[in-house]
């Protein structure tokens, strides 16, 4: 799948901080997943398919660019990013491969998992054109959903204030794909 023929086309991944106080400058891509089978799970970590991207920092001004074989393939991408002690996130799943009910790009909500909220991007599947760039911008919106009181009593009845996720807000999040 990965690539160094020169008609290959490439796969472009960046990162735009739209938040009001633009500060998700920096964050972290847990997988980028190709032909995964048998994941029931879009939070997962682990790539049941082939791994492109696993634990990698994406900047602002970076572009994380992959060489790829020309085709229409499925993926998943994951990107969670939580500050520490206030309790902020971004926690959104991109699913490409999906059959869309419109001709829109990508199909945006919000969904609530083992008692976390998240985005899920649901996106056509990546063509890879020879010679060709496919885009896919990560976009963090300022869209910002607040819940202190419900992450204060989960994290004080589950694993005490001081383990485990204490989502105090979420910047919503979305995909969108496109080729140059």
């Amino acid at each position: 799948m990965i690539s160094n023929d020169p008609n290959s086309g490439t796969l472009v991944l960046r990162l735009i901080d739209n938040s009001e106080n633009k500060e998700w400058s920096n964050l972290k891509i847990h997988t980028l997943c190709f032909q995964e089978t048998g994941n029931e799970d879009p939070l997962e970590n682990e790539c049941l398919g082939e791994e492109l991207i696993s634990r990698t920092n994406i900047g602002v001004n970076d572009q994380l660019t992959i060489r790829i074989k020309p085709g229409k393939y499925t993926g998943r991408i994951l990107v969670r990013e939580e500050t520490f002690f206030l309790g902020n996130t971004v926690v959104s799943v991109g699913l490409f491969g999906e059959k869309l009910s419109s001709q829109v790009n990508c199909e945006h909500l919000s969904e609530k998992l083992n008692g976390a909220i998240f985005d899920i991007s649901r996106c056509p599947g990546i063509l890879i054109k020879p010679g060709k760039r496919t885009m896919i911008d990560f976009v963090v919106t300022n869209e910002k959903e607040s819940f202190p009181l419900r992450a204060f009593w989960l994290a004080l009845f589950s694993k005490g204030l001081s383990g485990g996720s204490r989502q105090f807000s979420i910047n919503h999040s979305k995909f969108h794909i496109y080729s140059e």
